[in-house]
């Protein structure tokens, strides 16, 4: 059977039609009800253990095909930043302090566009809160000496020919406490009541961690951390992360159902999707 062919589920969670492998196995039916899709078999990229009440793997929205060509209405919510616009491509953002959060209309870096974040250090973090209600869809450059947090509800994908070098990254659909995050205490990712992915079909390098927690989440790009980095993929109702450095993480998922494998990762992640019913 091949392996990368797809049929269509409808879960009844979900009120619509979803694509699953075709090797899927069903939940099987309850009276009155179709079926909906169980948990498919090769998930490289989780370092920790993990379970889940995540949903099936659904498409980004095509609305998303096009990017705005960058962030807008940037506000400093807490720390010290500021945002600039050199040229009609290019946005630069100085962080002034070793933790920051900045709410945004959109989070968006359409093709052949660059967004830089200049960081105090490789432990400096901004947290990027996207509240206008609009997914994210990063096309072109995301840059950073430091690490990058992008919250968007609506979800976030980094689109084929996107590039992302980063010292670390987080991009989770999951609300983010602005209080836990300054005072660098572990974060409490929890449900917005969306149901969104964080999708990777480009290219993402970390010297350190690179986390993508969502509703659903997918890698049919390339991730790539220095030695001793560590890659996670997470897809569940909420979770905990704690980001002691730019290198080590802990990220435990809650709301438990189902249990799934665990690794640590190689340099490289092969593409990998996280996903189950």
């Amino acid at each position: 059977m091949n392996k990368n062919r797809f049929r269509r589920v409808f879960s009844k969670r979900l009120g619509m039609l979803v694509a699953v492998a075709e090797n899927v196995a069903s939940q099987g039916k309850q009276a009155g009800e179709s079926s909906a899709a169980g948990v498919t078999g090769r998930e490289l990229g989780v370092i920790s253990t993990m379970t889940t009440t995540a949903l099936a793997l659904m498409v980004f929205h095509p609305s998303l095909s096009q990017a705005q060509s960058l962030p807008t209405n940037g506000q400093v919510i807490s720390g010290q930043a500021s945002i600039s616009q050199t040229n009609p491509t290019t946005m630069t953002i100085n962080q002034g302090t070793q933790r920051t959060v900045i709410d945004w209309n959109s989070f968006n870096v359409a093709k052949d566009n660059t967004v830089q974040f200049n960081q105090p250090n490789a432990q400096a973090q901004a947290l990027n809160r996207v509240v206008g209600g609009v997914a994210s869809n990063i096309q072109g450059s995301l840059l950073a000496n430091g690490q990058v947090l992008i919250q968007n509800a609506n979800g976030v994908l980094f689109s084929k020919g996107a590039v992302v070098n980063v010292g670390s990254l987080l991009a989770t659909t999951k609300s983010v406490d602005t209080n836990a995050f300054m005072a660098g205490n572990p974060l409490a990712l929890k449900s917005t009541g969306t149901n969104a992915s964080v999708v990777n079909d480009g290219s993402i390098q970390a010297q350190g961690y690179v986390v993508m927690m969502g509703d659903q989440v997918r890698n049919s790009g390339t991730i790539t951390t220095a030695p001793g980095g560590q890659v996670a993929l997470a897809a569940g109702d909420s979770a905990t992360v704690a980001l002691p450095n730019g290198q080590g993480i802990m990220l435990t998922l809650t709301k438990m159902r189902r249990r799934t494998r665990w690794w640590k990762t190689a340099a490289t992640s092969s593409p990998t999707t996280a996903r189950c019913c």
